[in-house]
């Protein structure tokens, strides 16, 4: 149950929760962590998409209820084709690359690459100073 709840639950958020539990300053207690964890990558995995594509929906209804508060039919079509434009332009990387994927994602969000103390090292004590100002009169 615990590799189903890690790998394929929360596959994809939970390396990315890991690092950001360990760049904290004090240590997590292991239940802390765990509640951080499962509220963090619910949230990102699943609640976030459904609230986007809800307030999608929402403003899609809208404006096919009463187009752009009763402007004119041209800008409804305009504000349509710029977010068209842009899933083109997010396609075109994904359909025309070529190259071969080189994993540096997987490898730098591993699980196995997490320090294992995240506490930060305290700064020194006393910083000396080289040009004093002098006083002025």
């Amino acid at each position: 149950m615990k590799e189903w709840y890690e790998e394929i639950f929360f596959s994809g958020v939970r390396p990315i929760c890991c690092h950001m539990c360990s760049l904290s300053e004090g240590s997590w207690h292991w239940l802390s962590q765990r509640l951080f964890e499962f509220w963090w990558c619910f949230s990102i995995k699943f609640v976030f998409p459904w609230a986007m594509y809800t307030l999608l929906v929402m403003t899609i209804k809208g404006d096919i209820d009463e187009p752009y508060g009763g402007y004119h039919d041209g800008w409804q079509a305009l504000g349509a084709l710029i977010p068209c434009i842009c899933f083109i332009v997010f396609l075109i990387p994904l359909i025309f690359n070529k190259e071969v994927p080189s994993g540096d994602f997987k490898r730098t969000f591993a699980i196995s690459n997490i320090k294992k103390s995240n506490a930060v090292e305290p700064a020194p004590a006393e910083i000396e100073l080289t040009n004093k100002p002098e006083a002025v009169e």
